[in-house]
């Protein structure tokens, strides 16, 4: 009995190797198949973008396809996903939405109570698509269509955020390199989100679209001219767009007043000063390193690491704040950027830009 012993347990163990082997779920059910759906790999195809809705939400998701056709007055562009940045879309409303605006703004001036009560909860419903109508009833000859329109014009007005009344007509694409506007050839977007998993996107559902991939890095060096009291700003040549990711890293010292036997005692680093033999005073400590958006844009803090979504769309300024001297300095700030894309150079500001025709038609 002794001796069959390690074959009964080695046949056991067997067994339970094997079971174990039969019940163990492969990759897309080992979450559970609902679970598998709903979870994109990291190296799934696609671009990873932040939907903005028309009613205000906003989703993180994939976007599946690679291109998008997109319809301008000088022909069809065929646009890689992977150059575009940001995509505003066109106020749409669906074949269904034109009919109810068309009954209802009729029934706004129905002699039926009923007709015009409906008539009124349908245009608030659709809230900002409703917002054209609604001013174009308020215009009406008929006093009591123009009544009614105006009062709902007002509570339209306390229901929806101002930015979300603007009616759009063209689509806009922003690429790393170009802004582009037309209007996207498909009705819809195959997308997939952990929440929902595979989901078609209706475009009349879609306010922006926000491409979150990092794109290329620009590397720059800031010297000491940044750093002096003047406040002299660095042009970095690329501009950024409000809400995509923009990531800035900063390392280096600059020697504020390495003259006079003073080399050493008045240092700055992106996070502020390293050493400093008198007071300070202001805002920042001195060597901070902050940013603007824009030549009049608000000053945001940057110091050795920012990881944010951009504040505003423009230019990207940068300098090193605090410094209450304006003496030669020495050293540099090594610079990394990513999330922003080359602009054009900017005009010499003792001289006004030429007065040529707008490429592009506009005057």
């Amino acid at each position: 009995m002794s001796a069959r012993l390690p074959r009964f347990v080695l046949f056991l163990i067997a067994i339970a190797l094997l079971t174990l082997a039969v019940a163990q779920p492969d990759n897309d059910t080992a979450l559970g198949v609902e679970d598998a759906k709903k979870v994109p790999p990291d190296d799934a195809p696609g671009a990873n973008v932040e939907v903005r809705f028309t009613d205000g939400g906003a989703l993180r998701m994939i976007i599946a396809e690679e291109h998008l056709e997109f319809a301008t007055p000088h022909g069809k562009l065929k646009i890689a996903v992977a150059d575009i940045r940001r995509l505003d879309l066109a106020t749409r409303l669906t074949a269904a939405q034109r009919k109810l605006l068309a009954q209802s703004l009729e029934n706004l001036g129905s002699p039926q109570f009923e007709l015009r009560e409906k008539a009124a909860a349908d245009l608030l419903a659709l809230k900002e698509k409703a917002y054209p109508s609604l001013l174009e009833a308020a215009r009406s000859p008929d006093i009591e269509i123009a009544t009614r329109g105006k009062d709902l014009l007002g509570k339209l007005l306390g229901k929806v955020p101002p930015q979300r009344l603007r009616f759009r007509e063209k689509d806009v694409v922003f690429t790393s390199d170009s802004t582009i506007s037309g209007k996207l050839e498909p009705s819809s977007l195959t997308a997939t989100s952990p929440q929902f998993g595979p989901v078609q996107l209706n475009l009349a559902d879609i306010a922006s679209i926000f491409f979150l991939n990092a794109g290329p890095e620009t590397e720059l060096k800031m010297d000491g001219r940044y750093a002096l009291a003047t406040e002299v700003w660095l042009d970095t040549g690329l501009e950024v767009i409000e809400q995509v990711r923009l990531t800035i890293t900063a390392t280096g010292e600059i020697d504020m007043y390495p003259t006079s036997g003073y080399a050493g005692q008045y240092v700055g680093t992106p996070k502020g000063k390293k050493k400093w033999a008198g007071s300070t005073s202001g805002p920042y400590e001195p060597g901070t390193l902050i940013g603007r958006i824009g030549e009049t844009g608000t000053i945001f803090l940057v110091k050795d690491q920012y990881e944010d979504s951009a504040p505003a769309s423009g230019r990207l300024y940068l300098r090193a704040a605090g410094n209450t001297y304006n003496v030669e300095t020495s050293g540099h700030y090594t610079i990394k950027i990513v999330g922003g894309v080359p602009g054009m150079p900017a005009p010499p500001k003792d001289e006004d830009p030429p007065g040529e025709k707008d490429p592009f038609g506009k005057e």
